[in-house]
């Protein structure tokens, strides 16, 4: 499992910060706003909505053919067969809008359908996969996702800076080759070394019902709906923000390998930490930092203090990601594993396809683009109700 989080990591940290500069610059989109940079944004929101539309749509209604008929292991391999053809889909859009085919442009809806059936098929399996597999029988899970977390750091390291040279010399199309071959050699620790166990049957009436409308898991419900506008704003913006001030592929991937790479240095200590000491403090120094962080991307473009904010924001990362995931598993364990699962992804997706669509309709009429960022420090201090919920 390690394995295939790791190889998969790579293969998608090879494009992963650099996709939405890469929708951003496909040349004779269609227009949605007659300014330039913020049409590219719109497809950019465009794609995030449809992806995050049909993973929770995915999620709520295929979950019985995935647990009963697909069962997890192919489930997995399914999903980097249809992320393949999802990377194939990219590059065509690129090579037909170069050839002067504007209606190309649709293929992003295309694209983002599939990375978002992608998403079900894999993420659901692996997170049940993560908690039944991995517990060492405390139904505690800081070692075991900090170890999972450390590993794909590592792999990190090296994927971005490697994609900033690989697109600078290469273009974009070289790197998806390479991500689409690491996403097949991904699949094969899990498909054929991994044994499972019979499976329930999911009612999508009872997940919605049980959970997602259910007064006593509020709190969680608001804390997913933080996490994913928040996340929604950094994986686009944040991006955006570096393109533009460091102007090059190649300084935006040697940052963001240097930032993971320190990060990565205090992943194992925080997951021990969690396990002996509980994750409340830790998570609330994690979000405040990273609420706190938000405040110079609204107005700075010096090249050092985004450099800086770079590194010390991914180590706090951290202290913000790492305790949420624990309590998470640890949640998921009480109170209905694969159903508890489901019902994230759902929360989660649902938040970043509403904050998507919201974007697209206030960007115009924003005084600068950078307030976005408003709505992540709003998501981020939101998600701390995950630690203040007692359930």
């Amino acid at each position: 499992m390690y394995i295939t989080a790791t190889l998969r990591n790579l293969a998608l940290s090879l494009i992963g910060i650099f996709l939405p500069i890469y929708i951003i610059e496909l040349p004779s989109k269609i227009s949605l706003f007659s300014d330039t940079f913020f049409n590219g944004i719109a497809w950019v929101l465009v794609y995030f909505m449809i992806r995050s539309i049909i993973t929770a749509l995915f999620t709520l209604f295929l979950s019985n053919f995935i647990f009963l008929k697909l069962t997890l292991r192919k489930s997995i391999l399914v999903s980097s067969l249809i992320l393949s053809l999802e990377l194939c889909t990219l590059l065509v859009i690129e090579k037909g809008l170069n050839l002067g085919y504007s209606s190309c442009t649709w293929l992003i809806i295309l694209a983002g359908i599939l990375r978002g059936l992608s998403i079900t098929f894999y993420w659901i399996p692996f997170h049940i996969f993560f908690i039944r597999k991995t517990d060492g029988g405390d139904q505690r899970y800081g070692k075991e996702i900090s170890t999972r977390v450390f590993l794909v750091k590592l792999s990190s390291v090296v994927a971005p800076i490697l994609g900033g040279l690989i697109i600078s010399r290469a273009g974009f199309h070289s790197a998806f080759i390479i991500s689409i071959f690491l996403l097949i050699v991904s699949t094969f620790p899990i498909v054929f070394n991994l044994n499972e166990g019979v499976h329930d049957h999911h009612n999508p009436t009872t997940v919605i019902r049980n959970y997602l409308f259910n007064p006593k898991l509020k709190l969680i419900t608001l804390a997913y709906f933080g996490n994913g506008a928040e996340a929604l704003v950094y994986t686009i913006f944040w991006p955006i923000l570096l393109f533009i001030v460091l102007e090059s592929f190649i300084k935006v991937g040697a940052i963001t390998s240097i930032s993971i790479l320190i990060s990565s240095l205090v992943v194992l200590w925080v997951g021990k930490t969690i396990d002996k000491h509980g994750r409340t403090l830790l998570h609330s120094v994690g979000v405040t930092l990273n609420t706190l962080f938000y405040l110079p991307r609204l107005f700075s473009s010096s090249q050092f203090l985004l450099y800086s904010l770079d590194i010390v924001d991914r180590v706090n990362g951290v202290l913000y990601s790492l305790p949420f995931i624990t309590n998470t598993y640890e949640k998921a364990v009480r109170l209905g594993d694969s159903d508890f699962i489901i019902y994230r992804e759902i929360a989660i997706h649902i938040a970043i396809a509403v904050t998507a669509a919201l974007l697209l309709i206030l960007l115009p009429f924003l005084p600068n683009w950078r307030y976005v960022f408003i709505i992540a420090i709003v998501g981020s201090a939101t998600s701390f109700l995950m630690s203040v919920d007692k359930n």
